[in-house]
């Protein structure tokens, strides 16, 4: 409330208290909270840590599949066990809470409930609160290893997550509701589906006269680019018709995103929307591993795959497996400004389409953006053969949306003290999983009363944790919460009075999505710009992380050549080391290095991309076999780090706009679309 002052007046020194803010506030002003969101908030904060981990397995229970070894297969004659395996045979996954070295432990079974051994501690952990809330998997044997020379036998898995099961469901049960459910929606005609699918997707609301034509072309075979602000329901498009394409016509579609982190955000409620339908969703980007990857495209060309998520250049240099089986029937190319730009020598990938989509059997394309200017716009039809026909604007404006800009002024954490006092709906962007928990806990200490009503939200969460706190935001009983982009797609609440942008976002698509989240039911919001210079500073640090430099790589591959020569003076093969492990031995070895275990574990993936070294296992029990002599590789024949470098390119591009552009220019790119001069069909 209140800022000291020190003054001095005829040698008398006094202290002076100015008045900075008066809150006032009644009993009425706090509401109630009801006593399952009390619980669920005081669960959070509890497991906070579990939440934040930056490990190798931090992802795995939200990953579709993945690959693991079972350990413990040496013990209690199960080696018997495992010699009358054999590869592709079905295991199970059996929970025992009860188990008094591990209450997360895992067994992997036969079928018929032989004990084969155990998930490793660090998957377990991952996995078990997902399977106790009625998660299912799918396990396979890839690989059988030893058996000979009396060498123990070893097993590698391949294990995929089914839908989500409710209480006392099998996973059975689960595909057999799919199944119906499909059969069910393919039996109506297409006006049915439409409909059957909007009141799915956005419920009693009515298409917007954009979003019903750019449907109606779409239906007719025409391929369509579609200009639309931001928040004005561009997405809805490409998922309903996607689902008509599985559907009714039994094809797959692709949808591609600028960037890889896009990707990840989108994949998550994307999977959840269309496994209700029945639908397969999976996802290939430079982070895949490879066998997922062979995994995927075998799965898409036997019809076992309906949508597939990926970046313009993964679909570029792997074009040929994408057709392989000639499935795909629906193209979409999302935030389609970078086509656009690419003919600057922006995004070479994008110059590939019309060799992608012939290649691909010129399947019908949707183009979406919220930024077409005529040359972008003749652009993007040009390359993705888009007709004049096929383009529709939608030029309603957001006019009950306004911009706080307080860029670089001090005090933010008061700011938010305020919004959160005043008791309106806020959602705070921050860009780690660490600061969605550092913030929120400085705001229950700050504002004890509200304690229960400020939650946080970040990818490590469980699905169930998420669907939890975005109900509770929904139904009001939260009123604040601090999230990464993880709160994205997927996630639409009308009423959203402020979105406060507290870091500088990672790319022009994250800070237009984040801020078109505010006001979507008309009323008037407010986007809060907090960030400031620095933050772009630590913003280049991380994504370059994700695309090292030459000289960070090089350090990397000798640190681990040296580990693989190690290894192999004490008869190994390979070596097992964390990366956290590897990334100290790099510093110790070269002090002026700028390496650390993101940048280790970006590193390997790329080397194993480019057949540097091969990887089994996860965490401490990840090992790693460089190859004694690989053949010659440009960096850039590796997706993963080209997918890192557009990254940082698009960051560069974008951040002098974000903060230097005046607050009236943000608001103009956040609440209006940027429309071709001349051509195409207005709908209002």
């Amino acid at each position: 409330m209140f800022d000291p002052k020190v003054e001095t007046w005829h040698g008398r020194v006094s202290l002076k208290l100015h008045v900075r803010d008066v809150l006032m506030r009644s009993d009425e002003d706090l509401g109630s909270t009801s006593p399952d969101t009390v619980r669920l908030v005081d669960d959070l904060f509890a497991r906070a840590d579990e939440f934040t981990r930056d490990s190798e397995v931090t992802n795995i229970a939200q990953a579709p599949s993945f690959h693991t070894k079972v350990v413990g297969v040496s013990f209690e004659g199960r080696q018997q066990v495992v010699a009358r395996l054999s590869t592709d045979d079905e295991l199970l996954l059996v929970r025992e809470p009860d188990n008094s070295h591990d209450p997360n432990a895992v067994a992997v079974t036969t079928r018929d409930g032989v004990r084969l051994g155990y998930l490793r501690r660090t998957v377990a952990a991952a996995l078990a609160p997902e399977i106790d809330r009625g998660a299912r998997y799918r396990v396979q044997v890839t690989d059988l290893t030893g058996g000979q020379d009396d060498q123990s036998r070893g097993v590698n898995i391949f294990v995929a997550r089914l839908a989500q099961a409710r209480a006392g469901e099998s996973a059975v049960s689960v595909e057999q509701q799919r199944s119906r459910e499909r059969a069910r929606l393919e039996a109506l005609s297409a006006a049915e589906l439409t409909d059957e699918l909007r009141g799915l997707l956005i419920g009693d609301k009515s298409l917007l006269p954009a979003q019903q034509a750019s449907l109606d072309n779409l239906e007719r075979g025409v391929s369509t680019l579609c200009v639309m602000a931001t928040g004005r329901g561009k997405s809805l498009i490409f998922h309903v018709h996607a689902a008509r394409t599985a559907l009714l016509a039994h094809r797959a579609s692709v949808f591609v995103y600028p960037l890889r982190a896009l990707v990840s955000d989108q994949a998550y409620h994307l999977s959840q929307v269309f496994d209700r339908l029945g639908m397969t969703t999976r996802v290939l980007t430079g982070e895949t591993p490879l066998p997922t990857r062979a995994e995927t495209f075998e799965a898409l060309a036997a019809g076992m795959v309906d949508i597939v998520l990926t970046t313009p250049e993964f679909l570029a240099i792997n074009s040929g497996k994408f057709a392989a089986g000639g499935r795909v029937g629906f193209l979409v190319v999302d935030e389609a400004h970078h086509v656009g730009f690419a003919k600057a020598g922006v995004r070479p990938a994008y110059l590939e389409m019309p060799r992608v989509l012939e290649e691909l059997g010129n399947p019908v394309v949707r183009a979406v953006t919220a930024t077409a200017s005529e040359p972008v716009a003749r652009e993007i039809c040009r390359l993705l053969s888009v007709g004049p026909d096929g383009v529709i604007i939608d030029p309603s404006c957001r006019d009950n949306l306004s911009i706080v800009d307080d860029r670089n002024v001090s005090g933010r954490d008061e700011r938010l003290v305020s919004l959160l006092v005043h008791g309106e709906k806020t959602l705070v962007y921050v860009n780690s999983r660490e600061q969605t928990v550092s913030l929120a806990r400085m705001l229950r200490h700050r504002v004890w009363e509200f304690g229960h009503r400020v939650a946080f939200y970040n990818g490590g969460l469980t699905r169930t944790d998420r669907q939890a706190v975005e109900e509770a935001f929904r139904a009001g009983d939260l009123s604040y919460v601090i999230a990464t982009s993880a709160f994205g797609e997927g996630v639409n609440l009308p009423d959203v009075r402020h979105v406060v942008l507290y870091h500088l976002p990672f790319d022009e698509v994250e800070f237009n999505q984040m801020s078109g989240r505010a006001g979507r039911d008309g009323s008037q919001a407010w986007v809060h710009l907090e960030y400031d210079t620095a933050d772009a500073r630590i913003n280049e640090r991380i994504l370059r992380r994700d695309a090292p430099s030459r000289q960070s790589l090089v350090t990397l591959y000798q640190m681990l050549r040296t580990m693989q020569h190690d290894a192999s003076e004490g008869g190994q093969d390979s070596f097992a080391a964390t990366n956290a492990d590897i990334a100290a031995a790099c510093v110790a070895a070269e002090p002026r290095c700028d390496i650390d275990d993101r940048t280790v574990s970006c590193g390997i993936s790329i080397f194993r991309e480019l057949g540097f070294c091969e990887t089994s296992g996860y965490g401490v029990g990840r090992r790693i076999e460089m190859v004694s002599q690989p053949r010659h590789m440009d960096l850039f024949q590796s997706i993963r780090y080209i997918e890192g470098l557009r990254a940082q390119e698009e960051f560069a591009r974008y951040r002098d706009w974000a903060l230097e552009s005046s607050d009236d220019e943000i608001l103009a790119r956040i609440n209006r679309p940027i429309v071709p001069e001349r051509g195409g069909n207005v709908h209002g």
